[in-house]
């Protein structure tokens, strides 16, 4: 008997969780309309700047910028994958030669597995040059800009972000996988690790410093809203603050040429301001993205090192009937991992 009564009360909990499981996807379902099984070819445009703001004491301050930030960037995304690349191409960068030239070259993807999003990025640039020239006028003369050719930045970055409301689209702050029917708001506390290597790319005995590597553990913990205009416009704002860590190392050379290692870890505060809005359709959509982000710790002699991100992103895409193979082989790939990332 008290078999019997296990065996009810397992299939009585059982039934309970079916149903409380199947209210939660009607109620998702009233919020969010998902066109994930479609295959989504997105085209950016994109004008992203990176600077590196060093401030040393006596309000000496240095901002290294590259040149050339206007960008294209190719998305294509499907059910939980998504992968892009961008590059500068030379008719939307006519150069200032002045400011020197910058090659930039990133390669990024990402997957969703339920309310978590991992995605990785790869970043190489090359030339740089000093964007508050102005403020030493006076030394410099008629050089217009102090530039740096052959500084190189090359960054690894890994983020994890997890979405503590279901209700709320993580789908459709990335382009047109989901969108969102009706307001809702959603706190996303992140992770962001990221590796980064500033080194001269041709060597030059005449620097003292060679190579600066650090890594960067950023925890940020943002709040994020969508507000719904019209069944097909929306508007969504993002913000909050940054808190972690950075581990960096600096291969230099002393008065007597000898190679010396500086090593180091800072705590790291920052911030993240983004704004979106978009127009869907069933067939295509599109949109526009502001962000701005920020983070800033002590190293060696500088009083501040702050790693500034800014970007204006302009984008259209369609979706598409996904090819047979692409739905066998992502099938085939949920089948065999241990997590169900539908």
């Amino acid at each position: 008997m008290k078999y019997l009564f296990c065996i009810l009360c397992l299939y009585c909990s059982y039934a309970v969780a079916q149903d409380s499981l199947t209210n939660l996807k009607k109620n998702r379902a009233d919020y969010v309309l998902s066109y994930d099984t479609l295959l989504h070819i997105e085209s950016w445009y994109s004008t992203k700047q990176t600077e590196l703001r060093l401030f040393y004491p006596d309000k000496f301050r240095i901002f290294l910028a590259p040149s050339e930030i206007n960008n294209l960037q190719l998305d294509f995304s499907y059910r939980f994958i998504d992968a892009a690349i961008s590059f500068t191409p030379g008719f939307l960068n006519p150069g200032n030669p002045a400011k020197g030239q910058t090659s930039r070259f990133n390669l990024g993807g990402g997957f969703a597995a339920g309310r978590w999003y991992f995605s990785g990025e790869h970043t190489r640039l090359k030339g740089f040059y000093m964007r508050n020239s102005d403020d030493y006028r006076a030394q410099l003369g008629n050089l217009p800009y102090i530039t740096f050719p052959n500084l190189e930045s090359i960054s690894n970055q890994v983020l994890i972000r997890y979405n503590t409301n279901r209700l709320f689209s993580t789908g459709a702050l990335r382009g047109g996988m989901e969108i969102q029917k009706r307001s809702a708001m959603s706190f996303l506390p992140t992770l962001l690790f990221a590796q980064y290597k500033l080194r001269n790319a041709v060597a030059d005995t005449s620097i003292n410093n060679q190579v600066t590597r650090s890594t960067d553990i950023n925890f940020i913990l943002p709040l994020s809203a969508t507000w719904v205009i019209h069944p097909k416009w929306y508007l969504t704002g993002t913000a909050g603050p940054s808190i972690g860590a950075d581990f960096f190392n600096s291969d230099s050379y002393n008065s007597n040429n000898q190679l010396t290692v500086l090593k180091g870890t800072r705590l790291t505060t920052g911030y993240l301001v983004q704004l979106s809005a978009g127009f869907n359709a069933r067939q295509y959509y599109f949109g526009a993205d502001a962000m701005i982000r920020s983070y800033a710790h002590q190293i060696e002699n500088i009083d501040k090192m702050e790693k500034y991100f800014y970007s204006v992103q302009f984008y259209f895409g369609v979706r598409l009937r996904a090819p047979k193979i692409l739905k066998k082989s992502v099938d085939w790939v949920n089948k065999i991992s241990p997590i169900s990332f539908d």
